[in-house]
């Protein structure tokens, strides 16, 4: 007797219906996610108090494993069906040539891309709804309709979108919904990230990213759709060894926290 496909429900994402939701992979799965990935859930280790130890020793950590790439049950099937068709292959071009330049060790040079960088930023937009959930474009209707509506250019003014590569010495991928930063002396900072090579996304809302020199790339949104652009952009280098949502430091420095005595 062959075992009942589980069944998910709840609201999507995007439209924000309640419906039956569909898989869908973030970044999508032809954008190098494919195959087997292991997953840890933050909140576990922040109320264990075991966090700082675990995350010294990877292999001692608690994961879950999927073998169907990054992702998760968000979007019902028209919007998973519609945005698939308009946007992926735009994004997946972008990402193939990111992960050209990001083996080939480029960084700080301006790197040739062409591109569609409407289609770009509309599958980006969509990827961060199925990372923060169906209440972030509740919260934000300028990005629903953004992604909904072909057509639409631009978004609200708080909106900002950053762009980085994720350098080949990062031994973490990272999604994190929206996140406040609270720094003392400083700047707060209110943002969701996905880290997923080649390339690292920072949606910040009426604040500046968590970490300096991102490239900015909400002009993206500014594009039709259908409009094919060659662009030079910088392209800086971010490691991501941390499940810490803004967390970009190098494996060196990170080593030297934990190694550093307590009070």
């Amino acid at each position: 007797m062959m075992p009942k496909k589980e069944v998910h429900f709840g609201k999507c994402a995007v439209c924000g219906v309640e419906d039956r939701l569909t898989l869908e992979h973030v970044p999508p799965e032809a954008a190098f996610n494919k195959g087997s990935m292991r997953f840890s859930d933050i909140n576990h280790y922040f109320d264990s108090g075991r966090l700082a130890g675990e995350l010294a020793h990877p292999s001692k950590m608690r994961h879950r494993t999927s073998r169907r790439g990054a992702g998760g049950y968000t979007l019902c099937q028209q919007c998973n069906n519609d945005t698939g068709a308009w946007y992926v292959r735009r994004y997946v071009e972008w990402s193939i040539q990111g992960m050209e330049f990001r083996l080939a060790g480029g960084s700080s040079l301006s790197l040739p891309f062409r591109i569609f960088p409407g289609a770009v930023a509309k599958q980006i937009a969509c990827m961060f709804a199925s990372a923060c959930g169906a209440g972030m474009f509740e919260a934000n209707p300028s990005l629903r309709k953004y992604v909904l509506d072909r057509e639409a250019m631009g978004f609200d003014a708080k909106l900002r979108l950053f762009c980085f590569m994720t350098d080949p010495r990062s031994s973490k991928t990272r999604q994190a919904g929206i996140t406040g930063m609270l720094s003392l002396g400083g700047p707060s900072h209110t943002f969701a990230e996905i880290s997923f090579p080649p390339f690292g996304y920072i949606l910040s809302f009426d604040s500046e990213p968590p970490s300096k020199g991102l490239t900015d790339i909400t002009f993206f949104s500014h594009h039709h759709w259908r409009a094919y652009r060659e662009m030079h952009l910088k392209m800086p280098m971010r490691e991501i060894h941390t499940y810490f949502p803004g967390d970009f430091r190098t494996g060196a420095e990170w080593q030297a926290a934990l190694d550093r005595p307590g009070p």
